[in-house]
């Protein structure tokens, strides 16, 4: 039974990031505000996925103009996005051994029934 929620679990992960990775919703709303008034300092506010660039909402051309307001980001079809989780930088690995080990704390001090943190 623990093997076939570890395999739901992960199952229903892989889903759920493909599912993230394929959201085109919020590029239509933004390629709406192409060529609107923008300031650096606002950019994600004014452009959303877009950049600014001459204080017109653009699309991108390369990763540092995305990443002007969150390192995060990265350029990918004229548009600003998430980056993907691979490969890994220092911080997503630093986020996930420090969540395996809040996890492995929580479920231990859970007494009976504690690894219901976990589903």
């Amino acid at each position: 039974p623990m093997v076939r929620r570890r395999v739901a679990a992960t199952f229903l992960c892989l889903c759920l990031a493909v599912l993230a990775e394929t959201s085109t919703v919020q590029d239509q709303e933004d390629s709406g505000k192409l060529g609107h008034e923008c300031t650096q300092k606002e950019q994600q506010g004014d452009c959303g996925m877009l950049v600014c660039r001459n204080s017109r909402c653009s699309f991108c051309e390369m990763d540092v103009e995305c990443q002007r307001t969150y390192d995060k980001f990265e350029c990918r079809n004229q548009q600003c996005v998430h980056k993907r989780l691979f490969p890994m930088n220092s911080s997503d690995i630093m986020a996930t051994v420090f969540a395996f080990f809040i996890i492995a704390l929580a479920s231990g001090g859970g007494g009976i029934g504690g690894g219901g943190a976990l589903v």
